[in-house]
């Protein structure tokens, strides 16, 4: 969403952090942790292929890094840091941007739930989307 060149009627996220350090501090800070772990657990740690397109060769580390990583539970300088089964950290704070005009409007939120923190909440106005070309009007597709 930082790109200059982002057309119109794009929607996308943007994570309600300011302080960027602090973010990065606590990525690094969460990639030790996972290979501290691993080590620990006695993981052996090999080289991924040399190839991406060997699809025979799956890179058992790589599977396992991720179980690992989606297990992380810690306190970093951006709060706690927790993932869903799927990667996405918890506990987080996005706004939906609508790109309109060239410039960033706001249609939602993506949030964690208030009733359930392992679980993420999406709440966006349909009617506050300007689609591709400019409409107002909802594409034809799946419901929101």
């Amino acid at each position: 969403m930082n790109a200059t060149n982002k057309p119109d009627g794009i929607i996308g996220l943007k994570l309600n952090a300011t302080d960027e350090k602090s973010m990065i501090e606590d990525s690094v800070k969460v990639l030790g942790d996972t290979i501290d772990r691993m080590y620990r657990a006695g993981e052996v740690f090999t080289p991924p292929p040399n190839h991406c397109n060997k699809t025979d060769e799956n890179w058992q580390l790589g599977i396992q890094f991720l179980k690992y990583l989606k297990n992380v539970s810690l306190i970093g300088k951006t709060g706690y840091i927790r993932f869903d089964e799927y990667g996405d950290r918890l506990f987080s704070d996005y706004k939906i941007i609508n790109v309109v005009n060239g410039h960033d409007k706001v249609v939602g939120n993506f949030t964690s739930d208030k009733n359930n923190n392992s679980k993420m909440q999406l709440s966006i106005n349909v009617n506050d989307i300007s689609w591709p070309g400019n409409p107002t009007a909802k594409p034809l597709g799946k419901s929101m």
